[in-house]
């Protein structure tokens, strides 16, 4: 269901929600299915390759060459 096409008490109902929030019961439920509600992390990566990086386009070398 696209959920910006209906009311917000559609949507709620349909997520088991309410203005108040989820259940506690409901939370459990869903903490256990989809786990907690974190990021994961990721490495960055150093400003050295982010740079290098940048010249991996076909683009940038055509206007490399044009300057």
């Amino acid at each position: 269901m696209i959920y910006f096409q209906v009311s917000s008490e559609v949507a709620l109902q349909e997520m088991n929600s309410s203005i108040k929030g989820l259940s506690v019961n409901e939370a459990k439920v869903r903490l256990i299915a989809y786990g907690p509600n974190t990021l994961k992390d990721f490495k960055k990566k150093p400003a050295w390759k982010l740079f290098i990086g940048q010249f991996k386009d076909f683009m940038i070398f055509v206007l490399i060459i044009a300057a």
